[in-house]
């Protein structure tokens, strides 16, 4: 798994690549926790090269989210493969976390309340 960080204006873009899961997941919680610590809030997650998600890495990006929204800020996510999007689906993910197909769109959602 490898995470890469890069600036779009005041949005922190994370590229997750590689397979999320039990092995990973607390590495990537750590770096993700770290920089809501360090004052990020608007972060990008792009799911292009993510391959395989666990169980164990829903519950770190949940955490991440939530762990945000205590911090005033908000996580949105994008390009998911068509087999990680169907996984968020089938575990009811997709109603409670930010989705948007493209980079673009993600970076534009901030400064939006998403409807629940």
């Amino acid at each position: 798994m490898t995470v890469a960080d890069s600036r779009v204006g005041e949005v922190l873009l994370v590229a997750l690549t590689g397979q999320l899961d039990g092995f990973s997941s607390s590495e990537v919680e750590r770096h993700l926790l770290g920089l809501i610590e360090a004052g990020e809030k608007r972060l990008v997650l792009d799911l292009k090269g993510l391959e395989y998600i666990s169980s164990v890495g829903l519950g770190a990006l949940v955490l991440v989210n939530r762990r945000m929204k205590e911090a005033g800020g908000q996580v949105c996510f994008c390009n998911a493969r068509e087999a990680v999007r169907q996984i968020f689906a089938l575990s009811g993910l997709l109603q409670l976390l930010q989705f948007e197909v493209t980079e673009q769109e993600a970076v534009a959602c901030f400064g939006q309340a998403k409807a629940v």
